[in-house]
């Protein structure tokens, strides 16, 4: 069930904005994350460097497909962010519990790395930790195996929606 929820809150997650209080790098990153008109954090100077035809496998500086960059940025938007970085490609998220979510003794952390600037199924990966609140600890406890690969398609999912919009521009 909870993984049910956790879905849920993904898909309505598109149009929230990250905030510069969820990057704690200071000054560099705040650069890189700032609001824009989809709702989601980004700023030209990173993604300037990147060629926009990022699926030939070219990249001009970014080492990650900026689609699946942003996608993956988009679909953790609900969750504290405790690392970012776009040149490696990793996103992860500082434990949260899921707002749609019934049990608020269960919380959640993601990690998503990127690998490559091509825009393929291979080319982001993700983890899922979660942990129960027993008394007053928080203990590891099981994710559901098809947790990951849910979070997965979803960023694929909407990296190919980001990639039509920008082609259509």
């Amino acid at each position: 069930m909870p993984v049910c929820f956790l879905a849920l809150a993904m898909a309505g997650c598109g149009g929230k904005a990250i905030t510069g209080n969820a990057v704690p790098n200071g000054d560099a990153d705040q650069k890189l994350i700032k609001g824009n008109t989809n709702g989601v954090a980004f700023s030209g100077d990173i993604f300037s460097r990147v060629n926009r035809d990022a699926d030939n496998g070219t990249s001009n500086g970014v080492v990650v497909n900026p689609y699946l960059w942003r996608a993956s940025l988009e679909t953790v938007a609900f969750m504290p962010m405790a690392q970012v970085d776009p040149i490696g490609g990793v996103v992860i998220t500082d434990w949260a519990s899921i707002p749609s979510q019934q049990n608020q003794n269960e919380r959640y952390k993601i990690n998503i790395f990127i690998f490559g600037p091509v825009l393929r199924a291979d080319a982001v990966r993700v983890k899922v930790f979660k942990q129960t609140l027993s008394g007053s600890t928080w203990r590891d406890t099981a994710v559901p195996a098809d947790m990951a690969n849910k979070l997965e398609l979803a960023i694929l999912t909407r990296a190919r929606q980001i990639k039509i919009a920008a082609t259509q521009q």
